[in-house]
């Protein structure tokens, strides 16, 4: 999971610096991948080690530099909002 997690982080980060003509392909990924991130997310709330905490940092590092660059479209959906923020509580 940490090897999905850092890679995931470091496509992200590789499209913060691209032109918005490339982030493109990202908005196709983020439909697909947000979801199941969530879904980790969700997994990790109760997980109080190291490692919980650190997988969870990635994945809120992930979000906001999302959410920076515009590619959270998922979460334009009243419903899918409502359970973003009840998770970052």
């Amino acid at each position: 999971m940490f090897g999905g997690l850092s890679a995931l982080r470091a496509i992200v980060k590789w499209f913060e610096y691209a032109d918005k003509d490339a982030r493109c392909h990202l908005d196709s990924l983020a439909d697909t991948i947000f979801p199941i991130i969530e879904d980790i997310l969700v997994s990790l709330l109760e997980i109080k080690t190291e490692e919980g905490i650190w997988a969870k940092s990635i994945i809120v590092e992930i979000l906001k530099k999302s959410n920076m660059m515009g590619v959270l479209k998922w979460y334009l959906e009243p419903e899918n909002l409502d359970k973003l923020i009840f998770i970052m509580k």
